[in-house]
């Protein structure tokens, strides 16, 4: 019995610090005075097609949207697409 409620323990520590580091990665990440939408439409782009991205990206939404994707996502694997180069970071961290 004891091994049992050690695992239990250590899964619920588990699930709290996940919670915790995506939750404080996500509140740094929308801290940041960069604006996402606009690295990834072009330095050059008109304010129409920053809002294009804007809405592509899902940066429209309200933060609890965007929070609950963001979790959904990673606890997916799918960890997006790159700002700049559009690809998915998946597979530049293999590549890499």
């Amino acid at each position: 019995m004891g091994v049992l409620r050690y695992v239990l323990m250590r899964v619920g520590w588990m699930v709290f610090v996940f919670f915790g580091i995506t939750t404080l990665t996500f509140v740094i990440t929308n801290l940041v005075p960069a604006d996402p939408a606009k690295l990834a439409a072009g330095l050059e782009a008109r304010g129409e097609q920053v809002e294009q991205m804007r809405r592509l990206m899902g940066l429209d939404q309200p933060l609890s949207v965007q929070y609950v994707r963001y979790v959904t996502r990673l606890l997916r694997g799918d960890f997006g697409l790159d700002a700049r180069s559009q690809r998915p970071v998946a597979d530049q961290l293999r590549q890499y």
